[in-house]
């Protein structure tokens, strides 16, 4: 195999790859997407109050939509943003991941949905929707 000036390898045996073709990886458009948003219904999902302070009622939500960043969820009850939360997953299957999150939004045109971002990026979560995921469900 030969290397064009970009590094970028090309297979001599394949006569129609040519190094004038080889692409730029500096001409090509940022990608804007952050994560892919996976739509589950296997996933129920539980928030708990985070800090020192941790008992009252905690509001019920439903999992809208799910990825290694975040989540996006409804709620019967008004949630302020910026307020921080500890999210249990639980699948139907009974594993569970756990996880520290904080409102970031509440969304505009529908009352009493949120997205809340983790506070790190959930390898295990991620690794573990792709492995469970049964149909291709996600969100555009």
């Amino acid at each position: 195999m030969a290397k064009d000036k970009n590094e970028n390898l090309i297979d001599a045996d394949l006569p129609f790859i040519d190094s004038a073709f080889a692409i730029d990886e500096n001409d090509l458009p940022e990608n804007q997407r952050i994560a892919v948003r996976y739509i589950r219904d296997d996933i129920s999902l539980t928030l708990q109050k985070d800090g020192l302070f941790k008992w009252g009622n905690t509001p019920e939500v439903k999992l809208i939509d799910i990825s290694s960043k975040g989540v996006h969820v409804s709620s019967d009850i008004e949630i302020k943003v910026k307020k921080k939360f500890i999210l249990v997953f639980e699948f139907k299957d009974g594993k569970k991941f756990q996880t520290e999150g904080t409102v970031v939004y509440n969304h505009p045109e529908k009352s009493l949905r949120y997205g809340i971002k983790f506070k790190k990026f959930e390898h295990e979560l991620s690794d573990y929707l792709v492995e469970t995921q049964k149909e291709l469900n996600l969100k555009k």
